[in-house]
């Protein structure tokens, strides 16, 4: 019986060791909650892993809890990404929460007013910064191609910096503009380009490209678009072709990084037109010319058309080339064979 209650005593002893170790192990560690941009976060939760106990920050973002050293307090906050942080010496601590993918849902229609993507009244598509620059596209534009619904984009075939055309939901006019408002960072950015008429309707000349061009898409942190009549109405009559919102990003508190992104893009032509390769350019029979007592015959590329003379190897002419004497001495006044150029 002795043994008994000896061996129960013992037991006693041992646990109010242990309390008493674990009371003096336990102390009061106050801190400060903030946000990415330094700002105070109120209404965090502030939890003891593994135990009920838990505490929330004030309005200042601050808190206070007594907890032991080795314990892993959780702090957790709605559109946060979760943070833990293991007790140790230090009794003030500064805990900076990062913004999760709980705001994903929230998007930034006009004017920098943010909406529930829920609650609005119209469609919208968002793409990311990491499909953008993953696409390693010159025009970020392009980008949105396969990325967005209803998104027509016909890029530039054959020309490094051409222009992108883009539909909303189809044409909407048959007489006046059709692309759409494109808005980087709340300001309305003009995408004209300057290109000539016949370029624009594909009747010749050169491709200039657009000021979309201009635009990096390391640059950017994501692009909205914004389709129909009620999205049109947040930016007026600007905006009757839809709105592609631009946001860039911005500098992060307390975080350095340096990215390097290169690539190379190789294309190739799949189908060439067919050519007629029996007559050369001009639109009738060659022209003479006597230069210091020789008359030449000499070709007429005052026209586009190949309605000129048939193509004679035996017939020596006077080209483009040889006239200029700085550019091509070989060739100056050295009639040529009137033949099918030659690829370069």
């Amino acid at each position: 019986m002795k043994a008994k209650i000896s061996y129960c005593l013992t037991i006693v002893l041992v646990l109010l060791m242990q309390v008493a170790f674990g009371q003096e192990q336990t102390k009061s560690v106050s801190g400060t909650v903030i946000d990415q941009n330094g700002l105070p976060l109120p209404g965090v939760n502030i939890s003891v892993e593994g135990t009920t106990q838990g505490t929330v920050t004030d309005f200042d973002g601050e808190f206070t809890i007594d907890v032991a050293v080795g314990q892993v307090l959780l702090f957790t906050s709605v559109g946060f990404q979760d943070q833990s942080w293991e007790v140790d010496e230090r009794n003030f601590i500064e805990i900076s929460m990062q913004q999760g993918t709980a705001l994903d849902e929230v998007v930034v229609t006009a004017l920098g007013i943010t909406r529930d993507e829920k609650a609005l009244g119209y469609s919208t598509q968002s793409v990311s910064s990491e499909e953008i620059s993953g696409a390693r596209v010159s025009n970020p534009l392009n980008a949105l191609s396969g990325n967005v619904a209803g998104v027509q984009i016909t890029n530039p075939s054959a020309n490094l910096g051409g222009s992108t055309r883009i539909l909303l939901r189809g044409v909407t006019s048959l007489t006046g503009e059709n692309r759409p408002l494109i808005v980087i960072d709340g300001t309305p950015m003009s995408n004209e380009n300057y290109n000539s008429t016949s370029a624009q309707r594909g009747a010749g000349g050169r491709d200039f490209g657009d000021m979309a061009f201009d635009i990096n898409p390391d640059d950017i942190e994501d692009i909205t678009v914004l389709k129909g009549g009620p999205a049109a109405a947040l930016y007026g009559s600007r905006g009757a072709n839809g709105v592609i919102m631009i946001t860039t990003k911005t500098p992060k508190k307390g975080r350095e990084e340096v990215t390097v992104n290169t690539g190379l893009s190789v294309e190739s032509i799949s189908v060439f037109p067919k050519m007629q390769k029996l007559y050369g350019g001009g639109s009738g029979e060659f022209g003479t010319i006597t230069i210091d007592g020789v008359e030449y015959e000499v070709a007429d590329f005052g026209v586009d058309e190949s309605w000129g003379p048939k193509y004679d190897p035996n017939r020596l002419v006077l080209q483009w080339n040889n006239f200029d004497a700085d550019e091509f001495p070989g060739d100056y006044l050295n009639p040529t064979p009137w033949v099918y150029p030659k690829k370069i």
